[in-house]
């Protein structure tokens, strides 16, 4: 009989149990042999290591919970953006990916189209005084200030002065009375000049003077001699500064001496229409500022110096004078009579006197700086210049500058229904002027929608463009009804312009005709 294995005898003579046979794990039996060797671990580990792991967890849920998506900007970059341009950035464009562009929509009530005091595009330095425009405060308006003003803004003077300073209770003051600016000026034939001068810096005084004083009135009388054609002709003191420009833009000096040797002009004349037909308000401070180069006629003296003493009864009223020399030589005769004559007049209108050579390169600042003076007084010239020097570039003229660089006309017209009107947008037009914005400002003119701010203003863009244009003067604070004869003339100027271009990048426009 053979010995069972079980039994079998060992070497060493007793016996040996056989081995258990291995039995092979299943894949789900080795996963849960994992788990309980993994447990066993973690039983025998450190406490330490399952709060460390505890905390990671924590720590991965917090990040994700918590940490901004990528295009969201951090606050703080978007105060430094927003600090950069002079009007708040309504969203943060600029700092996203530029995306391809999307067909316009049509504004609606719910969904109004921004004006441009909303839009600062980032573009390049413009070249918008290459296009004809005047070289002051281009690059220095601000936003708001209304359409009349065209972009000007309210300066502080507490960013200059201390609280409490003289010159801010100064400037408090004129803001609560108001102030009205009128200028007297000769328009015979030696004074083109100068009206050539004031016709580039009327739109930087205006922007000046309102940034210190937002409720301006400016106005001009004009005169020349008793024997021309007509004696004066003024412009109504008006918060729309496009009331005066229209006039001044039709103004050409012609006329003067009613006899041969006759130097003298009416000066008296223009000094009654200024102090007495022309709606001052009361309480407001209330400025002249005459120019010329020939003095009254000697047997009108004492009318000129009646009106202007009449005027200056009120404390808050003052007369200036400028003279306008032909060169910076010696005085001639007449300049010299002219300076003395004026010089009676300042003396009882308590202004002051300024002399101006108009043929100099640099004379339209000059004039410029004149107007601020004469305006608010010498004792606060230089505070007025430090408080102008805040306003920094006005970076909406890069995005005036890129539409005409596009020639995109349909942009222009929308911008001209803006309030306010922005002065950049008024000259870009003018420059950019073809037949479809031509027709788009004569639509402006019978549109009852607007305010007659926007009439005159679209007005004036067709006199800058269209020499054609000039010495049409309808009344617009009313729309033009359909069969006006100012309207014919207008619409006759606007069919003789060319087709409209197709839109390009290639060049800009020429300058418009002064």
């Amino acid at each position: 009989m053979v010995a069972d294995d079980a039994s079998r005898p060992s070497p060493a003579g007793g016996s040996t149990p056989s081995p258990r046979p291995v039995r092979a794990l299943r894949p789900a039996d080795r996963l849960g042999m994992r788990r309980k060797l993994a447990l066993r671990d973690i039983r025998r580990a450190p406490t330490s290591l399952v709060v460390a792991a505890l905390l990671h967890l924590g720590l991965f849920w917090a990040v994700r919970e918590y940490w901004p998506p990528p295009e969201v900007v951090p606050e703080p970059v978007k105060r430094s953006v927003e600090a950069s341009f002079d009007a708040p950035l309504d969203d943060l464009a600029e700092l996203t990916p530029p995306k391809p562009p999307e067909p316009e929509v049509a504004p609606t009530e719910s969904n109004p189209e921004p004006t441009l005091s909303d839009i600062t595009d980032p573009e390049p330095p413009s070249q918008l005084a290459a296009l004809g425009f005047g070289a002051g405060s281009r690059g220095r308006g601000g936003r708001g200030g209304g359409a009349s003003r065209g972009g000007s803004h309210e300066l502080d003077p507490s960013e200059v002065v201390a609280p409490g300073d003289p010159f801010a209770e100064f400037v408090s003051d004129l803001r609560m009375r108001g102030l009205d600016v009128v200028f007297v000026v000769d328009s015979t034939g030696s004074m083109q000049r100068f009206i050539d001068r004031a016709r580039e810096v009327i739109d930087d005084v205006a922007n000046d003077l309102s940034a210190v004083v937002p409720s301006l009135r400016l106005g001009l009388v004009a005169y020349r001699d008793l024997a021309d054609d007509w004696v004066t002709r003024s412009s109504p003191l008006d918060a729309d500064r496009y009331q005066l420009a229209n006039f001044l833009i039709d103004l050409r000096a012609s006329g003067g001496r009613r006899i041969s040797a006759d130097l003298p002009e009416a000066v008296e004349e223009g000094l009654r229409v200024a102090t007495d037909e022309l709606d001052w308000r009361k309480g407001a401070r209330r400025v002249i500022l005459l120019v010329g180069d020939a003095p009254y006629h000697e047997e009108d003296r004492a009318k000129a110096l009646n009106a202007v003493r009449s005027f200056a009864r009120d404390p808050q009223s003052v007369v200036n004078s400028l003279l306008i020399r032909a060169d910076s030589g010696d005085l001639t005769s007449n300049e010299l009579a002219t300076r003395e004559a004026f010089g009676r007049l300042v003396q009882a209108g308590g202004g002051v006197s300024f002399e101006l050579i108009a043929t100099r390169r640099d004379s339209g600042e000059e004039l410029r700086q004149q107007v601020i003076e004469a305006t608010f007084g010498r004792e606060w010239k230089s505070a007025i210049d430090a408080l102008l020097a805040l306003r920094g570039p006005d970076r909406r003229t890069d995005t005036v500058e890129r539409y005409l660089r596009k020639r995109d006309t349909r942009w222009f017209l929308r911008r001209l229904r803006d309030d306010p009107i922005h002065s950049l947008v008024v000259e870009g037009a003018a420059a950019l002027m073809d037949r479809r914005l031509g027709e788009g400002c004569l639509a402006l003119l019978r549109d009852a929608t607007v305010s007659p701010a926007h009439r005159r203003a679209a007005l004036y863009v067709l006199k800058r463009a269209l020499p054609a244009a000039r010495g049409v003067q309808p009344d617009l604070s009313l729309p033009l009804a359909a069969d006006a004869p100012e309207l014919l003339r207008l619409t006759a100027a606007v069919g003789a312009l060319p087709p409209v271009k197709p839109a390009g990048r290639a060049a800009a426009p020429p300058a418009p005709p002064r």
